[in-house]
């Protein structure tokens, strides 16, 4: 019995004890806190924010899904609901009761300033308990971003199709950030041209700019075509490089024509003895390219000197020189053309030969006299050559002239005073 009994106080004690650990541990589990998870609140108040997507490129919407969450045994008031980076989020209801959960969604458009990455979110609701307390519950969530693409093109376009030496050729560039990033130290390179100026260095993502250039066609392209692309580089904000080349733009090149043109004048039809006649000379070039080592030589004065050895196309050269009339050259007329060559660019040869100028030369400085009188009167409908008693002042054929002059007009006796 006594062990019996002494089982039974055991038993009593132990039944003692037991209840007492029971009542410990349900205070303890009473006493102690409540640890509040990374979306989650211990106020009665939980936040759960979910994105669609775990990972984004620049420009995608990112859809983020909220949860509000009541855990409290009293309704929840004044709920508001705020995201760092979308600012505050419209609730469909402000309170929750007991039990109730609100869900909401919002979007968010990835931007380059997000990049690197992650883009991570953070949320926050505030609520006030039927006991007048702020309850407030957090949430995060990250969303991966794809590295940003970093692209650039350029084109090349000619203002013709076709040209001739020493025409003007105008290119103009267009230059594309086609990436998603900012692109600085833009530079630009044609195949021909060299470097081309640009008005602006840099470019946000998808903006453009244009530049322009002149090239002029040299003898030296020949026989064509005229090619020409552009290479553009861009370094973008981490430092990487990023380049593109256009394809080839032709323009034909027109076969050259080489020639020039020189003609030749007397500042007077006539001279006497010892007087002086002023030649001019102007020489153009008529054809494509520009002429080098250019002589002029007259067939009377020899070579005659000029201020420059090569034109252009197109332009002209004039240059003058000076006759004495000497009584070797009697009886007249005083004779006289020019013979200009060249060389073009490729080395060909070119030349011509004026018309010739005549110079009627005059005995002496009463028959020019005489000469200038007749020459300004003439006879109206023919001209000057026509004039009563001319030609008799000029030394070639004068008698023959001068007699057949006189017959038809029954002019002895004016013959007569002129001798």
């Amino acid at each position: 019995m006594a062990l019996t009994t002494g089982g039974s106080n055991l038993s009593k004690q132990k039944s003692l004890s037991n209840m007492v650990a029971a009542a410990v541990i349900c205070l303890a589990v009473i006493l102690s806190p409540i640890t509040a998870s990374a979306d989650s609140s211990s106020d009665g108040l939980s936040l759960s924010i979910t994105p669609n997507v775990q990972t984004a490129s620049l420009g995608e919407t990112i859809t983020y899904t909220y949860v509000i969450s009541s855990t409290c045994n009293s309704t929840i008031s004044g709920l508001a609901l705020t995201d760092d980076r979308l600012g505050t989020i419209s609730l469909a209801s402000t309170s929750l009761e007991p039990g109730e959960n609100i869900t909401i969604s919002a979007a968010y458009t990835v931007a380059e300033g997000d990049f690197p990455g992650p883009l991570t979110g953070s949320v926050s609701v505030t609520g006030i308990s039927a006991s007048d307390s702020t309850l407030t519950a957090g949430a995060t969530a990250s969303v991966t971003l794809n590295p940003l693409v970093a692209a650039i093109k350029v084109s090349v376009s000619a203002d013709r199709t076709s040209a001739s030496v020493d025409d003007s050729v105008k290119y103009t560039y267009t230059i594309v950030n086609t990436g998603e990033t900012n692109l600085s130290g833009i530079t630009l390179t044609d195949s021909r041209l060299g470097a081309i100026t640009l008005s602006a260095d840099n470019l946000t993502a998808q903006a453009s700019i244009t530049a322009t250039a002149t090239y002029i066609v040299a003898a030296c392209n020949l026989p064509g075509p005229l090619l020409s692309s552009a290479t553009v580089i861009g370094q973008t904000p981490s430092g990487q490089t990023v380049s593109n080349s256009s394809p080839e733009v032709s323009v034909a090149l027109n076969a050259k024509t080489a020639s020039i043109k020189v003609r030749v004048s007397a500042d007077q039809r006539a001279a006497t003895e010892n007087e002086t006649i002023k030649y001019t000379y102007v020489i153009v070039n008529t054809g494509q390219g520009t002429l080098s080592n250019i002589v002029l030589t007259d067939s009377r004065l020899g070579v005659i000197v000029l201020t420059s050895d090569n034109l252009s196309s197109q332009s002209k050269l004039t240059a003058s020189a000076k006759y004495k009339v000497l009584a070797a050259d009697f009886p007249g007329p005083l004779v006289s053309s020019a013979t200009v060559c060249a060389v073009d660019a490729s080395g060909q040869a070119v030349s011509a030969t004026s018309g010739e100028v005549s110079v009627e030369l005059i005995k002496g400085p009463s028959h020019r006299a005489k000469w200038e009188i007749l020459k300004s009167k003439g006879v109206p409908g023919k001209g000057i050559e026509h004039a009563p008693g001319l030609m008799k002042y000029f030394n070639h054929n004068s008698n023959a002239e001068d007699r057949a002059g006189n017959h038809g007009n029954g002019n002895n006796k004016d013959k007569g005073k002129d001798k």
